[in-house]
């Protein structure tokens, strides 16, 4: 390489060029060849190594150094061979030992932003490694691995600055010490979400996939994403919302993942029962009734029951409907009765009559079947009331003043009927 050097030396001052002048083309001329072989062999190992490196790997018996040494971090450690080969191979084809001040500079400003790189890439893998496990790929530390791609830029920063203006990291820290209500007003919102988010992540409060309710704000849907800034619901009409971490801490919210642990859902039911129709029976009623063959086995109507404590012979017809339903849904096979609260109750009555509570928990959680079995136990409940003597309330319709005119109307036309003669000043009683 010396004698290439001095051959060059040669030729530039054979065409008359001054010797300092040949001296600083030699230096750029070996600038040049270090920074191509620098080229040269990242490519080269970009093309090459990475994908033998990666074939090697693939045929490992375990997984965790497929996920860590994937091409995305091999290729931001190739990213740090240019500045090591400059270092090193500039001084060997350079007749000076040492290396330009500006060079020096680019690459440790290099280095500084290839490590930055390297490091957001290992965070990436760690994501994804953390994803494999089942008992971790539920917990939110998305946020946590923001943050320490945040510090990450914001050291990479404050060495970058350090390296232009030539002074050690330590004073801009102190600097930064010294303006820390500034930089706490700046990244308010970020810390303060970011402290929501730890507390979330403690209490186990929120975890991707759950289904959560927040009534004020009209979120009712699925967590897609928990982010350092941002929790991500996907809502049951297929519309996005995002809302800040803290919002779910400092507000409540209604997390329905411990009603799909447990296996379970409270069904809660109201029948609003016409009070004119509710009457004693006579046991002979009773028998007579179209639900007979379905309550003579019940308990309650056997001699001494429950339901003839008040009357010996006699029953309340919406009694014996309760207890007619307490014995339907007990034995329902899709109803869970066994370690749940199960009770049909009258609530106070109200102007559309006497209702008849039910609150029962199903062995279904997923939400499209359990509100089709809810329509299968109330219906046939609504279709037995009459057969109980019981009406179920309904507000008059048009349909039902529509009735009321027409037999007004049959009346008035009936032969015989004669209507009262309207009032008259000389009819009228005075006060």
């Amino acid at each position: 390489m010396e004698t290439f050097l001095k051959w060059i030396d040669h030729g530039l001052l054979s065409m008359g060029l001054s010797s300092a002048t040949s001296h600083a083309v030699d230096n750029y001329l070996a600038i040049l060849i270090a920074f191509l072989l620098s080229l040269l062999v990242t490519w080269l190992a970009n093309r090459y190594l990475i994908p033998v490196i990666c074939k090697f790997i693939n045929h490992t018996h375990t997984r965790w150094d497929d996920l860590l040494l994937n091409p995305r971090v091999l290729r931001s450690l190739c990213r740090l061979l240019p500045p090591f080969i400059l270092y090193h191979a500039v001084p060997f084809f350079s007749a000076d030992s040492e290396i330009p001040g500006w060079i020096d500079i680019g690459c440790r400003i290099y280095l500084s932003v290839g490590f930055m790189a390297l490091g957001t890439s290992v965070v990436k893998t760690a994501y994804t490694v953390w994803d494999t496990f089942d008992k971790l790929k539920d917990k939110p530390i998305k946020g946590f691995l923001q943050v320490v791609n945040l510090l990450i830029y914001i050291v990479t920063g404050i060495v970058i600055v350090s390296i232009l203006l030539d002074k050690s990291p330590v004073h801009l820290l102190t600097g930064l010490g010294a303006s820390a209500a500034i930089v706490s007003l700046i990244f308010k919102d970020t810390i303060v979400n970011f402290i929501s988010g730890i507390q979330l992540s403690a209490h186990d409060m929120l975890r991707p996939g759950d289904w959560i309710t927040v009534s004020k704000h009209g979120i009712n849907g699925t967590v897609e994403d928990i982010t350092l800034n941002t929790v991500k619901i996907r809502n049951f009409d297929h519309t996005i919302l995002t809302i800040p971490p803290y919002l779910l801490v400092n507000e409540p919210f209604q997390n329905w993942r411990y009603m799909k642990e447990s296996g379970s859902r409270r069904m809660v039911q109201t029948l609003c029962i016409d009070i004119r129709s509710v009457r004693l029976l006579s046991l002979e009623e009773v028998a007579a009734l179209p639900a007979y063959p379905l309550v003579k086995d019940l308990p309650e109507l056997q001699p001494g029951g429950e339901s003839l404590r008040s009357f010996p012979d006699r029953i309340v017809n919406l009694t014996l409907f309760r207890h007619y339903v307490q014995h339907y849904l007990a034995h329902h096979p899709i109803a869970r009765t066994e370690d749940r609260f199960f009770v049909v109750r009258e609530l106070p009555h109200t102007p559309q009559g006497i209702p008849l509570e039910i609150l029962l928990f199903l062995n279904e959680t997923q939400w499209e079947k359990f509100e089709d079995w809810v329509s299968d136990l109330m219906e046939p409940l609504v279709a037995l009331a009459p057969d109980f003597a019981l009406r179920i309330y309904q507000q008059p319709s048009s349909a039902d003043f529509g009735s009321i005119g027409r037999a007004l109307e049959a009346d008035a036309a009936a032969p015989g009927l004669q209507r009262p003669a309207p009032p008259t000043p000389g009819n009228v009683r005075n006060s």
